[in-house]
């Protein structure tokens, strides 16, 4: 006999966020379907959700954390990954300062953007 699993997830595709309900029987996947109780998709997936079960079992999937090295990836735990992360968060950001990030439009005030919108000398 055979061990059936019900798993119910969020689809990773796109932005509709659908709800997936896989079966998985000795550990493959063995079907996918719109999960009829998610409040967003009510059941209905596009082609997209069904492509889940390709993307699990697709050779080339990354299933461990990698740190690039000198010489290209290696793999790591995830304590390693988030640990390299902050070392490199924290070494980039004390070498930020106002003349690597000028003023964009993007970091305009309300003020400044009005004043612009209206003179045209900005």
């Amino acid at each position: 006999m055979t061990d059936t699993l019900t798993a119910y997830r969020t689809c990773p595709l796109c932005e509709a966020t659908c709800g997936l309900e896989i079966t998985v029987e000795a550990g493959e996947v063995t079907g996918i379907r719109g999960d009829p109780d998610d409040v967003f998709s009510h059941g209905f997936i596009c082609p997209k959700g069904y492509a889940v079960k390709s993307l699990h079992e697709d050779p080339d999937r990354i299933t461990t954390p990698l740190i690039r090295t000198g010489s290209g990836f290696e793999p790591a735990t995830w304590d390693e990954a988030f640990e390299e992360i902050d070392r490199r968060s924290h070494r980039s950001s004390s070498r930020m300062d106002a003349t690597r990030f000028p003023p964009t439009s993007a970091t305009r005030t309300p003020t400044t953007s009005k004043r612009c919108s209206t003179d045209a000398s900005c």
